[in-house]
């Protein structure tokens, strides 16, 4: 019988799993399904390990619900402080394995690797030289093992995820967070009581998607009401959207989404 392997953290596979996995990614490999290794003449300097995106399972309608209310409990606490704090700010990482993980692995990745994962900051390319990716990427997949959003405390386990700014990316703002990517553009770069709003109009976004999960569009439209609601070209843009929301939600557990939004509604 063949010994069971002993865990290592600093196992590649393991860095993978705990590391790369909160963000949906993993190494790329190579033909014998072995983690693949692209060394160059700069090597050492320019990393060796590259990755791709892992697919995220759908977001439920408990985790939406519970990203607004927490976006919209945040947003309160800014208007009345001035300030966003990040659950990482003023931390000592220095007995912090994940944060250790996240500095190794980030140095060890190709200037590509590094590029591809700032992406989801909306970085890119452009966000600086190859030390300025490793640092921006060690703090991205830091945050990332938290498996929830450091600003809001929303959970973001295997889902979809954007790197958000804290403050808006026009108003030169830098400071990145990873988020619910459907929050995330639906709330778009809103601030104050214009992001209250949006958070109101995305709750609602919510209902309207669960609807049509719940009847067709031609049982809808069977209502003469409805029929009549629909029938111009404003109407058939809000149907058309929440029949797009139907399809990336997941409303299979509604009394999970009822008691998380209701716990949220109530802090």
């Amino acid at each position: 019988m063949a010994q069971a392997r002993r865990y290592n953290p600093y196992d590649l596979e393991i860095i993978e799993r705990e590391i790369l996995g909160p963000s949906n990614l993993r190494f790329k490999r190579n033909q014998a399904n072995e983690i693949a290794e692209f060394r160059g003449l700069n090597g050492i300097k320019e990393g060796i390990y590259d990755v791709e995106n892992v697919p995220a399972r759908q977001v439920t309608e408990a985790e939406m619900l519970e990203s607004l209310y927490a976006a919209r409990r945040a947003e309160k606490e800014f208007m009345r402080t001035g300030e966003r704090i990040l659950e990482t700010d003023g931390k000592d990482f220095s007995n912090d394995i994940d944060y250790e993980r996240s500095d190794i692995l980030s140095n060890l990745l190709t200037t590509e690797a590094l590029s591809f994962i700032a992406k989801r900051g909306m970085h890119g390319a452009a966000m600086g030289d190859r030390d300025t990716k490793v640092n921006t990427v060690r703090d991205m997949l830091h945050k990332g093992t938290y498996y929830r959003d450091p600003y809001t405390g929303a959970g973001i386990h295997n889902i979809l995820v954007d790197q958000g700014h804290l403050e808006a990316a026009k108003d030169g703002g830098t400071r990145l967070r990873p988020e619910n990517s459907l929050a995330n553009q639906w709330l778009q770069a809103t601030e104050g009581a214009e992001r209250l709003a949006a958070i109101d109009v995305a709750i609602d976004r919510v209902g309207a998607a669960r609807a049509l999960n719940s009847f067709s569009v031609d049982e809808i439209l069977d209502s003469p009401e409805m029929a009549e609601a629909f029938n111009h070209s404003i109407g058939k843009k809000v149907l058309d959207r929440a029949q797009k929301n139907a399809n990336v939600i997941d409303f299979s557990k509604r009394s999970e989404a009822k008691e998380r939004a209701q716990g949220f509604q109530e802090r």
